[in-house]
């Protein structure tokens, strides 16, 4: 059954000849008599059915029709809209159910229409949207003509193409956060703003546009500041500059434009350091002020760790440092060799080669700095303890220094006052001096290596210049040992040599 079939055909044509009432019944009367044929099983039945059914065609049929005045479209409507409708229970539930479909459609239709509407649609979708809403105006003229199928199809089609709209919201959105951005990185502030609140209407919460506006919202000033900065940076006041950028860069810390002046700005300051550094280590290099020098380009080379030519300049301060350095020391040491402080110039020449251990000068130097300090240090000590002389194996090998020194081309004052002083010292060492030795008469006296005395009261000894160990002994009483050691020119030399502790009994 037809449930909108009072509704739902189409308009008649005008002078069609029929109304929609007597084309029902003609229906009815043909279906009946096509029934009738059909269950005839009789010839002669049937032939007479079909007379009868002509007959009615031709005379009975057009007496009950009657035409149709021709009337508009609207008119139509109004019309229908004004007859009452007779509907039986169960049509009337189909209606129930289709308006209520539709009114679920309808409402999902005005959801979407209403959130689309939010993101700003007729922006981005106009004529999208404006086909849906065709579509959903078109389905409540259905809707109020009771046409609740059609208008169902005809909400579901501007349902289908809200739907297709929403699906384009990610697309879109990037679109023109896309544009926006492009446009702040074009400079054009207006533009920027325009696609940014379009694509904020569409996401509102997305911290991406809300950055993105803030920075458009700051764009005029940004530019205004890099201007400036160029300008400073054409006067070479790379500070100024770099100042300026920083400030644009805070307003718009993600504008690589700004970045981009801000490194270039940075990079200039620091070529300029670079520069006022090498020149004035190069400065200090042709002043002789090496370490200095070395510290300059220490300098530039925290400002430009890979530049080659930093450490080609610190090389060459400290080459030439080392060279004054050897020089100098080399100078010194000759002039403590011409004072013959050889140890202090030994020490000099060790210096110079461990900066530089090819310098033959200072390999040389050292040889013989060595040489003489040593020798230096044996004639000192000779002359410190001349009593040594006394033994013959000493004696032997003072003799044989002295005669090696003699040899020497170079003889400074010094050693030869040495030389000279060890000389007399040989000379003396020959000249015999007294010993006077007092004792007990009871006492007798022995010396070690040597002849007995005897026992006396006095007795004079003339020796040699040397150690002498003199022993007393006496029956009873615990042994004396004296030790006596005669120098060169003494004079009044006495020793005492007597027995005098008893030696106790088992």
């Amino acid at each position: 059954m037809n449930i909108n079939q009072s509704n739902q055909n189409d308009k008649p044509e005008p002078n069609s000849g029929v109304s929609l009432n007597i084309a029902g019944q003609g229906d009815g009367l043909l279906s009946r008599l096509q029934h009738l044929i059909k269950n005839q099983t009789k010839p002669m039945v049937a032939i007479f059915a079909l007379v009868l059914l002509a007959i009615m065609v031709i005379f009975f049929l057009p007496k009950q029709v009657q035409p149709l005045e021709e009337v508009s479209a609207e008119k139509f409507v109004r019309q229908e809209l004004s007859k009452p409708i007779e509907e039986s229970p169960w049509q009337e539930a189909q209606l129930a159910k289709y308006r209520k479909e539709a009114q679920e459609i309808l409402a999902q239709v005005v959801d979407k229409k209403t959130r689309l509407e939010n993101k700003q649609v007729n922006q981005w979708a106009m004529s999208e949207f404006s086909l849906a809403m065709e579509s959903a105006t078109q389905g409540d003229v259905e809707y109020r003509t009771q046409a609740f199928e059609k208008a169902i199809t005809s909400y579901q089609q501007a349902l289908r193409g809200l739907t297709a709209i929403e699906g384009q919201l990610e697309s879109k959105f990037a679109q023109f956060l896309s544009k926006g951005l492009t446009a702040i990185d074009n400079k054009d502030s207006q533009l920027a703003k325009q696609q940014l609140r379009i694509a904020a209407a569409i996401e509102p919460n997305n911290e991406r546009v809300i950055n993105a506006l803030s920075r458009a919202d700051v764009l005029s000033d940004v530019i205004n500041l890099v201007n400036d900065g160029k300008n400073a940076m054409s006067a070479r006041k790379f500070k100024q500059a770099e100042q300026l950028f920083i400030q644009a860069s805070q307003l718009d810390p993600d504008s690589v434009w700004v970045k981009t002046h801000l490194t270039k700005a940075q990079e200039s300051i620091t070529s300029s350091n670079f520069s006022r550094a090498m020149s004035k280590g190069y400065q200090l290099l042709a002043d002789k002020q090496y370490q200095q020098a070395i510290g300059q380009f220490q300098q530039a080379k925290q400002i430009e760790p890979q530049d080659p030519s930093v450490d080609e300049a610190i090389k060459q301060a400290k080459n030439q440092q080392k060279s004054a350095q050897i020089a100098q020391k080399m100078q010194q040491a000759k002039q403590l060799e011409d004072e013959e402080l050889w140890s202090k110039a030994n020490s000099l020449y060790e210096q110079v080669l461990e900066l530089d251990n090819s310098v033959v000068d200072a390999r040389i130097g050292e040889i013989q700095a060595k040489q003489r300090a040593k020798l230096d240090t044996t004639l000192v000590n000779i002359l410190k303890l001349p009593q040594r002389l006394t033994e013959n194996n000493v004696y032997r090998q003072a003799q044989y220094i002295v005669g090696q020194a003699d040899k020497l081309a170079k003889k400074g004052p010094r050693l030869n006052n040495q030389l000279a002083q060890i000389k007399t010292l040989f000379t003396q060492l020959q000249i015999p001096v007294d010993l006077v030795i007092e004792s007990d008469n009871q006492t007798q006296i022995k010396v070690v290596r040597g002849e007995t005395l005897g026992n006396f009261a006095t007795k004079k000894l003339t020796l040699k210049p040397g150690q002498y160990i003199l022993l007393g002994s006496r029956e009873g009483y615990r042994d004396v040992r004296k030790e006596v050691m005669l120098m060169p020119n003494s004079q009044n030399t006495k020793i005492e040599i007597a027995c005098r502790e008893k030696v106790k009994n088992g």
